[in-house]
């Protein structure tokens, strides 16, 4: 009887540790699916980011449509393109890996950053947005 016990004993503490490595398997995977989140949301900052330049750009030296609404970066319209992109591109990186550099210490600051990123690239969107449609309704009415 005492045999069985032990048995039942020893086969119950190897499922509460079945239980425990599952567990915490799972709590692994879910770090590593909350990072791949993390990766994506700066992958869509970075890319909207390029888009708002690429915008003003073709917006304001192709076709004279717009203006750049950010006094600091006015100059970079008035370069060569191939210089402007280069500097554009070093200006997303260190803004990424900034924001990467904040997501290691604080979560939640990173949460409020990226969002806040993301909703004002989202906002410039909709206005390059506006000027293409206006700039398509001129071009179709000739």
């Amino acid at each position: 009887m005492i045999l069985s016990v032990k048995g039942r004993k020893v086969a119950y503490l190897k499922v509460i540790s079945k239980i425990k490595e599952d567990t915490i398997m799972n709590k692994e995977y879910k770090v590593e699916n909350k990072s791949d989140k993390s990766i994506m949301l700066l992958i869509i900052l970075g890319v909207m980011m390029m888009s708002d330049y690429l915008l003003t750009w073709y917006g304001i030296n192709h076709w004279g449509i717009i203006e750049e609404g950010n006094p600091l970066l006015k100059w970079l319209f008035e370069i060569d393109f191939t210089l402007s992109l280069i500097v554009r591109i070093i200006m997303v990186c260190l803004v990424i890996v900034a924001i990467y550099i904040l997501h290691k210490k604080s979560e939640r600051a990173f949460k409020f950053v990226i969002l806040f990123g993301i909703t004002v690239n989202f906002i410039i969107m909709l206005l390059h947005f506006n000027w293409i449609i206006v700039l398509c309704e001129m071009v179709c009415h000739y």
